[in-house]
């Protein structure tokens, strides 16, 4: 009895909107903008992020699923030296790309 208690309380955890996702320091610069934004900076590649969708047949909230891809899109931006990510579309089961960019100014 106590097992599945826990199990339904973990799961209700998981699936009600806990992130265990955590920006990196180096990605704490790093911002998101939309493409058209960021004409004027080069461009360094393209990462895809992704996250669980559903635990046990329960989809996970949607706003927690989107913050948690973000976060993973700027951690992976920092480690490709990058300062600014792009969403390359809406996110589909659980998984999304991203364009990333350097955008310093001042000759960098």
């Amino acid at each position: 009895m106590k097992k599945s208690l826990f199990l339904t309380l973990a799961i209700t955890l998981a699936a009600s909107g806990c992130s265990i996702v955590k920006l990196t320091p180096e990605a704490d610069q790093v911002r998101l903008m939309m493409a058209k934004s960021a004409s004027h900076c080069k461009v360094l590649g393209k990462t895809t992020v992704s996250v669980i969708d559903e635990i046990l047949f329960f989809d996970r909230n949607p706003k927690t699923m989107l913050d948690e891809l973000e976060i993973l899109a700027r951690n992976s931006a920092a480690k490709m030296q990058g300062d600014t990510a792009s969403p390359d579309g809406d996110p589909v089961d659980g998984e999304q790309s991203y364009t990333v960019y350097r955008c310093i100014y001042g000759g960098h």
